[in-house]
């Protein structure tokens, strides 16, 4: 691999093994426009006119097209995370939403190059093979969605997950995901509209029992942080991210403790490390319920670039999960404390 191509964030990431579980960013609708390329490296925000989302939404704006090609019969799309549907804009200017489903209705897959190198490079060539396995995907190309070290990277509607790393997934694992909406366990940043530390309690449920349809969900709660030496007042959740730079896990290669890769040389030295913190989360499925804790750590000898255009590096962070106690669900019972 040579310096040129391990200066992509991409390559760094997957070089250090980062885990994917909890990088979603703190976004609660996303207002899809149909727009020819090339964009420019920043999406202008835009409300959605005549779809009314309830005050201090986080919305985030971006653009869509065929790929390869350009817009011609495409609409303005809303998705929130209050309904969890996909509404579109008629001409005459009105919305509707579509009927829920858990088979994917929209993948927008990034392909912003002018953004990221990672997501121009390795996007597109990832919507051209589903084209090929699946010739009527409905699959788009969309701008920056963050988490440019993951590319590439997708979103699901309805359903409201983020992916990562997708061409690293099998032809049959494609086909289910585009056709029944099966999740591929190993490509999961988390569901939008929840915490870090909710998504990675809903992946560890859906690895350990291999669940894999959407709906396939479980009650989950955190009820606060624990432990010693965290920062984070009882009852706050972790931050979740605005931008490319989420949670983030992995180890360090030896390549890079020795900077034998030239560039990654200047990589190899973290930020000093925080303190750890630790979260209580109760997940219930109807039948079982399990306390588990959760910590975020840091890579005391790891640090990458998270995008390919990042003039610093960053420190690298991993989840450890802890089942502490296993009973019967109490769903019935009311809430759990």
């Amino acid at each position: 691999m040579g310096d040129s191509t391990f200066a992509r964030c991409g390559a760094q990431s997957r070089l250090v093994d980062e885990e994917l579980r909890g990088t979603i960013p703190n976004f609660e609708a996303f207002h899809f426009l149909p727009v020819p390329g090339p964009w420019p490296q920043a999406v202008r925000p835009a409300e959605p006119d005549g779809f009314r989302l309830p005050p201090s939404t986080r919305l985030k704006t971006l653009y869509y097209r065929p790929y390869p090609g350009r817009p011609t019969t495409e609409s303005p799309i809303v998705w929130d995370t209050y309904s969890r549907q996909i509404s579109t804009r008629s001409a005459d200017g009105a919305w509707h939403a579509a009927a829920p489903t858990t088979v994917p209705q929209f993948i927008g897959v990034c392909i912003h190059g002018r953004h990221d190198t990672c997501c121009g490079v390795r996007g597109g060539g990832f919507i051209r093979r589903v084209q090929q396995l699946v010739p009527d995907a409905p699959i788009y190309g969309v701008s920056h969605l963050g988490g440019d070290r993951f590319a590439p990277t997708a979103v699901l509607l309805p359903s409201g997950y983020l992916l990562g790393r997708l061409d690293d997934m099998a032809d049959e694992d494609l086909r289910e995901l585009v056709e029944e909406g099966l999740l591929p366990l190993a490509h999961l940043r988390g569901r939008l509209g929840v915490t870090p530390a909710e998504a990675v309690a809903e992946i560890w449920y859906r690895e350990k029992f291999h669940r894999r349809d959407p709906a396939d969900l479980p009650a989950i709660s955190v009820v606060g942080p624990v432990g010693v030496g965290h920062h984070i007042p009882a009852g706050v959740l972790p931050a979740r991210s605005t931008g490319s730079e989420s949670l983030l896990s992995g180890g360090l290669a030896s390549a890079i403790r020795k900077g034998s890769l030239g560039a990654a040389s200047s990589m190899a030295t973290p930020a000093r490390p925080e303190a750890v913190p630790r979260y209580n989360v109760l997940v219930d499925d109807g039948v079982r319920r399990w306390r588990i804790e959760l910590r975020r750590e840091q890579r005391d000898d790891a640090a990458i670039q998270y995008t390919c255009t990042a003039a610093l590096s960053k420190p690298v962070y991993h989840w450890k999960v802890d089942v502490t106690e296993e009973t019967d669900s109490l769903l019935a019972a009311g809430p759990v404390h």
